[in-house]
């Protein structure tokens, strides 16, 4: 199957990349949900994980449904009752949710590069150490991610922006050099399979308006998942609050693949990260902190 591939980072504690992969068959549906929350929520700006920081108000409201709607949108196997999501409406005092009964197939990869990219040398800018560990995100998220009866396409590349990394990002390091890939995972190598403007539909030179949304759920998906990871630690209340329901699938995804196999979200995500030790790169799982000061919102697993 075909999919787009959308990146965003955080620099909290370590460099963190963020992959979300849209199929290709579900893309105008998700982006109809999308649009829908805007409309309920009446916000049209752009939407970023740290600008979230009080509760309530149209962007607390359309972040938090962007965040349930990626999470069930995840949902990779037809289970079960149909998942509902809050839209952003209300029946009065009442919220009104909406059942998402087609599986839309997202998948999630979050890699963090514990010391924030300081320790790689040899490189000759930042931006050579973002697209080579930007690389081990991708190939070992797609390599987790599919399988013979799930390949992966990957036929284009989304990036949020390049300027904070001092020049556009460079198609032979990014794809050129993914090497390695197995049977069904490819990565498409046309010129122009990269697009590196940025995600904010306000400013000059942005994406277009699409890809501009989906690289935002991108970014609302990285802070969600990495402080459900990490321990919501200094973490503003409101962005506890709607990393809630990612809190749940984090745990139970840290109990094992044996919990995971039988769930909903069986290879819908995966968590890993790297470190360099005497100049060789070791790789291993994020260590998770359990927080009891995040409420874990109902998401049914099974």
């Amino acid at each position: 199957m075909d999919f787009d591939l959308y990146h965003d980072e955080s620099k909290k504690d370590g460099y963190w990349h963020g992959v979300l992969l849209v199929p290709k068959p579900s893309r105008r549906r998700l982006l109809s949900l999308l649009a829908e929350v805007r409309q309920n929520a009446k916000y049209a700006h752009a939407l970023t994980f740290k600008r979230v920081k009080r509760k309530g108000g149209g962007m607390f409201n359309a972040a938090q449904c962007w965040v349930m709607l990626g999470l069930a949108g995840m949902r990779g196997v037809k289970k079960g009752d149909a998942i509902p999501v809050w839209l952003g409406a209300r029946g009065g005092a009442t919220k009104r949710y909406v059942k998402i009964d087609d599986a839309l197939g997202l998948k999630f990869i979050l890699f963090r590069v514990r010391d924030d990219l300081t320790s790689m040398s040899g490189h000759r800018d930042y931006g050579s150490k973002v697209e080579t560990t930007a690389r081990f995100a991708v190939k070992g998220g797609l390599h987790m991610l599919g399988s013979d009866q799930r390949p992966i396409h990957v036929s284009s590349l989304h990036f949020d922006g390049h300027e904070h990394h001092g020049r556009e990002f460079n198609r032979d390091r990014l794809v050129g050099r993914l090497q390695g890939l197995r049977r069904y995972c490819s990565v498409s190598d046309a010129d122009d399979c990269i697009f590196d403007g940025s995600g904010n539909h306000a400013r000059e030179g942005h994406q277009p308006y699409d890809d501009c949304q989906l690289l935002q759920l991108t970014d609302l998906l990285v802070g969600a998942f990495r402080i459900s990871a990490q321990g919501c630690g200094d973490a503003k209340a409101a962005q506890k609050r709607i990393s809630e329901p990612a809190k749940r699938l984090v745990g139970e995804y840290h109990k094992g693949a044996a919990r995971m196999r039988n769930s909903r979200w069986a290879n819908s995500f995966c968590m890993s990260e790297c470190y360099l030790e005497n100049e060789i790169w070791s790789f291993g799982t994020i260590e998770y902190e359990a927080d009891d000061t995040c409420r874990q919102e109902a998401l049914q697993l099974d």
